[in-house]
């Protein structure tokens, strides 16, 4: 009967150590999810702010369909707006 004991103390001690493991595991894949997650969210809100800015540039554009109204000075601002935007989506 001894033996018999031992084996199922054993066998039983073998499978709470393959539980353990596969909670930890299972630990990392959430945390590793999440991090994932977190990280889509922001290129989405990248995306998002990028087509803004695209946008803006097109309805400015085409508001200024006359060729000669579209100076560096206008384009610079333009990169201003953009640089400006990103930096308020980085914080």
């Amino acid at each position: 009967m001894e033996v018999v004991e031992k084996r199922l103390r054993d066998r039983v001690s073998e499978l709470e150590n393959k539980i353990d493991k596969l909670w930890r595991v299972q630990k990392l894949l959430l945390d590793e999810i999440m991090s994932l997650k977190s990280r889509s969210d922001t290129n989405e809100r990248e995306i998002n702010r990028i087509e803004h800015v695209v946008s803006w540039i097109l309805e400015e554009l085409h508001s200024n369909l006359d060729a000669s109204d579209l100076t560096e000075d206008k384009i610079m601002d333009m990169k201003k707006i953009l640089a400006r935007d990103k930096g308020e989506n980085e914080t």
